[in-house]
């Protein structure tokens, strides 16, 4: 899909080996020699502590960016409770404090549960507090479970690895149309004729 492009921050709090390897694929898959618009955090803070705020906040006026991912938010708690609504009210303060400050959207990469259908761990206040949350499962599948003001559910999109040097890339797979598609499809059609 086209999208407008914009700059992005990139928080990493674990995986910076691995995360390298895929970024180098990620150019080579998409013939790049760099990628303008893209800076990397200073590490995963602990956003529990005012220096850990104000140092990824530092990093976020530096950076300007239109998207700010912090990958992963129990990385940027360390040894906070993840069940407990104190240490989840820091995450989504953080991420709003980011949203405001850049304009942009703040996005937090955080996992499942032992049970997929129990959904994110932790307290229940993180998900009641975002606006949408997007599933990755084997497959790849990507899939909308919340969106305020609208109806959850709908598959964004479904991915295959493909190898591209010492890594892989997600590349999209066709999709199929849902039942909203198909009748967004037969409005747009009457339009035409």
């Amino acid at each position: 899909h086209e999208v407008q492009q914009a700059k992005v921050l990139y928080d990493l709090g674990e995986g910076l080996v691995g995360t390298r390897s895929r970024y180098r694929a990620w150019k080579q898959h998409h013939e790049l020699d760099c990628v303008s618009g893209m800076a990397w955090g200073p590490r995963a803070v602990d956003i529990q502590q005012a220096s850990g705020r104000r140092e990824l906040m530092a990093a976020v006026q530096k950076a300007s960016p239109q998207l700010t991912i912090l990958d992963t938010l129990a990385r940027h708690i360390p040894g906070g409770d993840e069940n407990s609504f104190e240490t989840m009210s820091w995450i989504v303060e953080m991420l709003d404090q980011i949203k405001v400050q850049t304009g942009g959207c703040a996005l937090g990469v955080h996992h499942t549960g032992k049970s997929l259908e129990a959904g994110a761990r932790g307290h229940s206040s993180l998900k009641g507090a975002m606006d949408t949350e997007i599933l990755c499962t084997k497959g790849p599948l990507l899939t909308v479970t919340k969106q305020k003001n609208h109806p959850d559910g709908h598959i964004l999109g479904a991915f295959e690895l493909m190898d591209v040097g010492s890594s892989q890339v997600l590349q999209a797979v066709e999709r199929r149309t849902n039942r909203n598609d198909e009748l967004a499809i037969k409005a747009l059609a009457g339009l035409e004729e």
